[in-house]
């Protein structure tokens, strides 16, 4: 019960912050639920929920958090990083702290593409990364969003 309620606590504050930080620039913010394959080993599924508020102002300010609760655990990451590719938004930064997912390995960074489908229902993509001395919107953009996100929703705008 105190995860659900943190969790709509949370919310709140993204959705109020991502609220603030409108206005001209590229912003993408929501959540959703996500179900990858092959996570945290080959052969088995793991659903969980991406949380994401981020803003890049006109003037290159960007600001912003991403959550990705999990079987795995509760981790949050400030974004450093903001690229625009095509259709897509992708997001990364450190988190604070690491996670174990695969084997032990610790992982200190995420990123997220997003792809705002509108009524047909949003795409994301994503990553964790071991180093924290890459840029991860960088090293993700090269993968396309395909995964859908059922239920969530997400929202870009300015691009």
């Amino acid at each position: 019960m105190k995860r659900i309620a943190l969790i709509g606590v949370l919310f709140a504050v993204l959705i109020g912050s991502a609220a603030a930080a409108s206005g001209p620039g590229v912003s993408v913010s929501g959540a959703g639920f996500v179900t990858w394959t092959d996570t945290p080993t080959p052969g088995l599924t793991t659903t969980e929920l991406a949380i994401v508020s981020a803003h890049l102002s006109p003037s290159g300010r960007l600001s912003g958090t991403l959550v990705n609760l999990s079987p795995y655990g509760f981790n949050v990451a400030t974004v450093t990083c903001l690229k625009v590719v095509g259709d897509t938004v992708y997001v990364g930064g450190p988190f604070k702290p690491g996670f174990d997912v695969y084997n032990g390995q610790t992982y200190g960074q995420v990123a997220f593409g997003i792809k705002d489908g509108g009524t047909q229902g949003d795409l994301i993509a994503g990553g964790v990364y071991t180093r924290t001395d890459v840029n991860t919107c960088d090293k993700l953009s090269n993968i396309p969003a395909t995964l859908p996100v059922h239920p969530g929703n997400f929202v870009v705008t300015g691009i």
